[in-house]
C-alpha cells in the first residue's frame, strides 16, 4: 500500500510596515525685470511664481531670504553688477505693500498641502530713478518651505 505523506514544512509570520512622513518640495521660476531705465519716473515691476507641493493637510510657510547682494535685507534687496547695486523688493501681494521675507508668521506666505502643486505669486518692484550704469544686474534669492 502506497501512502502519500505531506511534504515537511514550516511557516513564519512577519510584519510589513512603513512610516509615512509629511513632505514638501518647492520650486521657483526666474523673476526677470527686463530693461530698467534709470530716467523713467515710474517703478519697474515684474512677477514670478513659487510652486509648493506638500502632502495633504500639511501646514507650511514659504520664506524668501534677503539674497546675495551686499547689505541686502528682505525689505531692500540688491541686484549687483561689479561694485554697483540696483535696489529692488519682493512682495506677497499685487499692490506691492507687503514685503516677502523669511520670518515664519511675520512676512512669509502660509499655505496648506493638497498633494498637488500650489502656486504662490511673487510681485517684484525696482524703484524708479536709481543712478546705475548700464549692464546686467543680478541676485540670487533662496525660497524655503517650512513645515
Amino acid at each position: 500500500m502506497n501512502v502519500e505523506l505531506p511534504p515537511l514544512s514550516s511557516t513564519a509570520v512577519f510584519v510589513v510596515s512603513a512610516t509615512a512622513v509629511d513632505s514638501c518640495i518647492v520650486g521657483a521660476s526666474a523673476l526677470t525685470f527686463g530693461t530698467y531705465d534709470p530716467l523713467t519716473p515710474v517703478a519697474t515691476t515684474a512677477t514670478s511664481d513659487i510652486t509648493v507641493t506638500c502632502t495633504p493637510d500639511v501646514l507650511y510657510d514659504v520664506g524668501l531670504n534677503a539674497g546675495t547682494g551686499v547689505g541686502a535685507t528682505t525689505t531692500a534687496r540688491r541686484m549687483t553688477r561689479n561694485e554697483q547695486t540696483l535696489v529692488y523688493a519682493l512682495y506677497r501681494d499685487s499692490s506691492r505693500s507687503l514685503t516677502w521675507g523669511d520670518r515664519v508668521g511675520i512676512d512669509s506666505v502660509p499655505g496648506i498641502g493638497t498633494g498637488s502643486p500650489v502656486n504662490h505669486k511673487i510681485y517684484g518692484k525696482v524703484p524708479a530713478r536709481q543712478p546705475v550704469h548700464n549692464g546686467l544686474y543680478a541676485d540670487v534669492v533662496v525660497a524655503t518651505v517650512y513645515y
